[in-house]
């Protein structure tokens, strides 16, 4: 079984904004190739590394009607058994970069 890290954040954004914001945080992230994307899904690929055999990193966009959207953030390895942190630093990599900095009192995250 793979080594992952999931974690969901509801942030007061539309969709579409949130799925912009999701594709340019996974495209950053380091050694990123193949990003996807098909709301309400965005997928990247993340290339071999010295600790690591590469992840896949996807990301999923649910409406919250009248709060905005309800994000779901996973970082797999491809076959890693122990990941060295790597799936956890790439989900929080990510949701640091989709969050709104205006609203902190805002955001929830789970």
């Amino acid at each position: 079984m793979a080594a992952k890290h999931q974690r969901h954040a509801e942030i007061p954004v539309s969709p579409e904004a949130a799925t912009h914001r999701l594709a340019q945080a996974l495209q950053a992230l380091p050694r990123s190739r193949r990003l996807t994307v098909a709301p309400p899904w965005v997928t990247v690929k993340i290339g071999m590394s010295l600790w690591s055999w590469g992840e896949s990193v996807t990301a999923h966009v649910q409406t919250v009607p009248g709060r905005g959207c309800f994000v779901t953030v996973r970082s797999v390895s491809a076959i890693n058994l122990v990941d060295w942190g790597i799936n956890r630093r790439n989900v929080e990599t990510v949701l640091s970069w989709i969050m709104p900095a205006a609203a902190p009192n805002a955001q929830r995250s789970y």
